[in-house]
């Protein structure tokens, strides 16, 4: 099926309520339907309401349905799509929080071509999941195309390129989130390309890349690639890239940019992950620039990754971290390779391949750190144990 032809705006929408183009409202008690939808194109839509959301799909399992086959939103794509709402907007929704416990996939969808012109404070979602009862599998997404700035966010809130909510267990696989472009400069303008802030996110694979945002926040997670805040134990993050995440705000606020980012209670591991240019622009000498980091009460391993940090495009001078455990639970720190390099043109923050900035039992060996960091008043330290309570082994790195 096609909703939309070739002709730009061919679906022009203003009427002051909510719209999904698809919607399964399965509510019923004993209903055994399956929701499908696959291999359709939606394109050339403008939504111009001022109050009210626009949702794509919008798929709702969230009573008592039993089918014993799983759901599937498949090889759907969406292009060409605006909105200027101020309210909550999704392009794909899938909500379940009872019934069947088979899983539902999320796969091979490609959304492209945004022009999100909000000056509400509305979140914006690609794929939202919130489900209580299954596994949800989302694999093999594409969000953006490889054209500069194809996703465009004017709004004043959040963009999410995944984002799930649920109780139960998220497995994300080989999604590609490229090329979004936030022009908004308030202090709540926020980008997370996944967002896992609850129940068990399993990532394998997946690269966040070429993003660029205005945002003046100076909130800690209010720029990331991942995000993790789930309180539950059992994450896992592997063979996952963040590149090329481009912080544009000039002056002086303290913006915080992290490559992967974890502020939940829950523990987990971080595996053969690649983070590469991470750039800020700010003079702010509190500006953080850090590949990846942990903080919370939880237990983490942080294995055979690589990160490398410069920020020389702009030459200032952020507090740079390759790697930065925060957790004050028991660390693993094996087999990582860090370099941070750039010259400071002024100010006084340091540098370091590692951190360990919490009280914890921190094991760490068989690492490459190395610091080549050079400039400003600040001290460039490969590795930085800034709190040095609890217990810190270090063995056979280099």
């Amino acid at each position: 099926n096609t909703i939309g032809n070739s002709s730009s705006n061919n679906i022009n929408i203003t009427m002051n309520d909510d719209v999904a183009l698809v919607t399964n409202h399965n509510a019923g008690t004993g209903n055994t339907s399956v929701f499908t939808i696959n291999n359709n194109v939606f394109q050339n839509i403008r939504h111009t309401s001022t109050s009210l959301r626009f949702q794509a799909i919008f798929s709702d399992n969230s009573n008592a349905f039993a089918g014993t086959n799983p759901s599937s939103i498949t090889y759907n794509t969406f292009t060409n799509i605006s909105t200027a709402t101020s309210d909550l907007n999704k392009i794909i929704v899938h909500a379940k929080t009872g019934g069947s416990t088979m899983a539902t996939t999320i796969s091979n969808n490609t959304i492209s071509n945004l022009t999100l012109s909000s000056t509400g404070a509305s979140d914006f979602t690609c794929i939202f999941v919130i489900d209580n009862i299954s596994t949800t599998v989302c694999h093999s997404n594409t969000i953006g195309s490889s054209v500069t700035n194809n996703i465009s966010y004017a709004g004043s809130s959040a963009f999410y390129g995944i984002s799930y909510r649920g109780s139960s267990t998220l497995t994300a696989n080989s999604n590609l989130i490229q090329n979004v472009n936030l022009t908004g400069t308030g202090n709540s303008v926020r980008f997370n390309g996944i967002h896992g802030l609850s129940g068990i996110v399993n990532l394998t694979g997946d690269t966040i890349q070429n993003i660029t945002s205005a945002t003046t926040s100076v909130t800690a997670w209010h720029f990331s690639g991942i995000l993790l805040s789930s309180a539950t134990n059992g994450q896992s993050t592997t063979e996952c890239a963040v590149k090329n995440l481009i912080s544009t705000t000039t002056g002086a606020s303290a913006i915080r940019l992290y490559g992967i980012y974890g502020d939940g209670n829950g523990s987990g591991s971080i595996k053969k992950c690649h983070i590469s240019g991470l750039k800020i622009s700010s003079t702010s000498s509190t500006a953080q620039e850090k590949g990846i980091y942990i903080i919370g009460g939880g237990g983490w391993n942080f294995h055979n990754n690589v990160v490398l940090l410069d920020n020389a495009a702009d030459g200032h001078s952020p507090i740079i971290s390759g790697i930065d455990v925060g957790t004050t639970g028991t660390n693993q720190v094996y087999h990582n390779s860090v370099k941070v390099y750039g010259t400071a043109t002024s100010g006084s923050a340091s540098s370091a391949a590692l951190t360990v900035s919490a009280n914890s039992i921190t094991t760490v060996k068989n690492n490459i750190w190395q610091n080549l960091r050079t400039g400003g008043s600040g001290v460039h330290y490969a590795c930085n144990i800034s709190n040095v309570s609890g217990t810190k082994v270090f063995d056979y790195n280099y």
